[in-house]
């Protein structure tokens, strides 16, 4: 996983309203901990961390007073009432340190299945792991043309580097291929009607051979 810049500043004024008069003027509060060192406060730019989460990346790089700083992005709390950010946690980590992160998965290919109706189901949106600093997985792309309905993959059957390990139960389904599904109305008598397949248009009456 790249390690991106992230610029920061002091945060000198704390408490709840001075956060408040940050966020307004397109700050973010900021709080660097871990390592056995003090809480720092900082804030950032929205728009840098925006960046972050574009792409996909944990790891950021912080330069406070010409010392370099490798940190983790712990949580993001959004704002309940917009699209804004309220506030970072970043954990400060070092190359070696091994942390326990969500990787994004990617599901590519058009299941064997799909011939015969199948629908691809994707059930884990992310992988939790465990992974060496240095070696944190940008995503895992999974792909799911071999499977058949009723075929899916699990966690233990994905490829993992050295120093990355699945932090969960390897027998997990990550995604599957499903059978079509069938739609039923009722009609105003009460009895079912099948109508077939999801999106397929239903069959049309025969002519009565009384007809002419």
């Amino acid at each position: 996983m790249k390690i991106l810049d992230l610029p920061v500043q002091f945060r000198d004024k704390l408490g709840s309203a001075n956060a408040r008069r940050y966020r307004r003027a397109g700050q973010v509060p900021v709080i660097l901990y871990g390592g056995d060192r003090p809480n720092v406060a900082l804030t950032t730019p929205e728009e840098n961390i925006l960046s972050v989460v574009d792409r996909h990346s944990k790891l950021v790089k912080l330069t406070l007073e010409d010392k370099t700083q490798t940190a983790l992005i712990r949580e993001i709390k959004w704002d309940l009432f917009s699209e804004h950010i309220a506030h970072v946690d970043l954990g400060r980590v070092e190359m070696e340190d091994e942390v326990t992160v969500n990787i994004p998965v990617q599901i590519v290919g058009m299941p064997a299945g799909a011939s015969e109706g199948g629908v691809t189901e994707t059930v884990l949106n992310e992988i939790s792991v465990v992974s060496r600093v240095d070696s944190i997985p940008e995503e895992f792309e999974i792909d799911v043309s071999a499977l058949q309905i009723g075929q899916g993959i699990h966690i233990d059957e994905l490829e993992y580097s050295e120093h990355v390990r699945p932090n969960r139960g390897g027998r997990d389904l990550i995604v599957h291929v499903v059978p079509p599904k069938k739609i039923e109305v009722e009609t105003t008598e009460g009895d079912e009607v099948e109508l077939g397949l999801a999106g397929a248009a239903p069959a049309e009456p025969e002519a009565d051979a009384d007809e002419s």
